[in-house]
């Protein structure tokens, strides 16, 4: 009797011990907090697209916005920062609806601080890269425009430019030509105004240099 008493007090112990240890996750089903970022549980070993032993420029497409698509997505791992100044940051991630929705009520002291980014891509000296963002805003929540960028990853910026939204998708697009082969870090900062931006897609297209 006195062992079985023992043993319902040690479970108990272990029990306590391990509802202690459960936290409420901050950042919503699907993702987990990574310092101050939520990152989507898919890309938690941060994989990221090797660098290529050769210079392959052959024409490839990735749609970076939604993972698990058998593309060079596949290598990427999306960033979220700034769940506290937007609505509902738990279902920031639609993977049904095909797009990552922002609803910002709180404009940050930087446009940086609401930001939805990766650096998972490799770029290639000698190929020609071309950045699509498709995105739109929605009523009531109109916002009126966004930035987005893409820089290595080594501080060389590539573009960085305010872009208006509208109701309708939308394609903004960017040829980069890199001079070094580096990660690039790429994406949408959308702490610059209120409102709802949905990201539809970001997507990288590469190919041979124009003209060579």
């Amino acid at each position: 009797m006195k062992k079985l008493v023992l043993f319902v007090a040690a479970l108990t112990f272990v029990l306590v011990l391990s509802a202690c240890g459960e936290e409420a996750n901050p950042c919503g089903e699907g993702t987990h907090l990574v310092g101050n970022e939520c990152v989507l549980i898919d890309d938690q070993n941060n994989n990221q697209n090797p660098a290529p032993t050769g210079i392959v420029c052959s024409d490839e497409t990735g749609l970076h916005t939604v993972p698990g698509m058998f593309t060079i997505s596949s290598w990427l791992s999306w960033r979220f920062i700034g769940g506290h100044i937007v609505t509902d940051p738990d279902n920031a991630w639609i993977q049904e609806y095909g797009a990552a929705i922002f609803n910002v009520h709180t404009v940050p002291q930087h446009p940086w601080q609401g930001s939805f980014t990766t650096t998972g891509m490799f770029l290639e000296k000698g190929c020609e890269y071309t950045f699509v963002f498709t995105l739109r805003t929605e009523a009531p929540n109109i916002k009126q425009d966004v930035i987005v960028f893409g820089e290595n990853v080594s501080g060389v910026n590539f573009f960085e430019e305010t872009v208006d939204l509208n109701t309708e998708s939308t394609q903004y697009s960017f040829i980069v030509v890199p001079e070094t082969s580096d990660y690039v870090s790429t994406g949408v900062y959308f702490g610059n105004s209120v409102g709802m931006v949905i990201i539809e897609g970001v997507e990288i297209q590469r190919g041979p240099i124009s003209g060579e």
